[in-house]
């Protein structure tokens, strides 16, 4: 690892991306309070598990995956995160099928079906300050995955923290004949700034080097399987 070359600049990427991402925090226990001490080790252990799952999940992705760049994983994330709120506002479903495991694709178009039947014509959705997004995304979670141990495949899963501020408001179009007249507001505000936090998971499947020779996979990339939604 050269101070200047590409290994170390991902190592130190992968570093920054994980800094502070474990969801178990440790406080300083008073030293005569054996059981709350004992409490704060096992929350030290169970964050250093944590964080060495998710630091070998992007390990496995700087050895398997063909020109990954660590570093520009948020802002790759800020674009799929862009590119599947669109789609679910304009009713295009087909256009994000790519980026979105099949399972979760399927409950993405009943969403979408209920939405037209209570009355949600017309969406408008917008992200506040939208070029600003990828410095809000943090990896939260990682894991690498093999079906059977000696498998030439290893699937990824990353999960990551997104946090923006949106704008959100469903209409329903007032018709006469083929022609709108007029809009009903039905849900959301779109003069109110919401603040949200999601928790998308992705998943991509790799193929696992022969003899540190990295092997292209196709049709190989992220793809959203999870969402938790606050």
């Amino acid at each position: 690892l050269g101070a200047g070359g590409p290994c170390w600049q991902q190592y130190i990427a992968l570093r920054q991306l994980t800094a502070g991402s474990g969801t178990s925090h440790c406080r300083q226990m008073p030293a005569s309070s054996q059981q709350l001490r004992h409490a704060s080790m096992k929350a030290a252990t169970r964050k250093l598990q944590y964080d060495e799952r998710q630091l070998r999940a992007l390990i496995r992705c700087m050895a398997n995956i063909p020109g990954h760049d660590t570093a520009q994983l948020p802002q790759d994330i800020a674009q799929i995160y862009r590119q599947i709120g669109d789609a679910q506002a304009t009713y295009n479903l087909e256009a994000v099928r790519n980026l979105v495991g099949q399972e979760l694709f399927q409950k993405l178009k009943a969403r979408a079906q209920t939405c037209r039947l209570g009355g949600w014509d017309h969406i408008q959705w917008s992200i506040e300050n939208d070029e600003h997004l990828s410095k809000n995304i943090k990896l939260v979670h990682g894991r690498a995955l093999k079906s059977e141990e000696n498998s030439q495949f290893e699937w990824i899963q990353l999960t990551f923290r997104i946090r923006s501020k949106q704008r959100f408001a469903a209409y329903k179009l007032i018709k006469e004949g083929r022609v709108v007249k007029d809009q009903e507001l039905v849900a959301g505000d779109p003069d109110q700034l919401i603040d949200v936090e999601d928790y998308w998971v992705f998943e991509r499947k790799t193929k696992v080097p022969i003899d540190k020779q990295q092997i292209p996979l196709e049709n190989s990339r992220w793809r959203l399987v999870l969402q938790h939604e606050f």
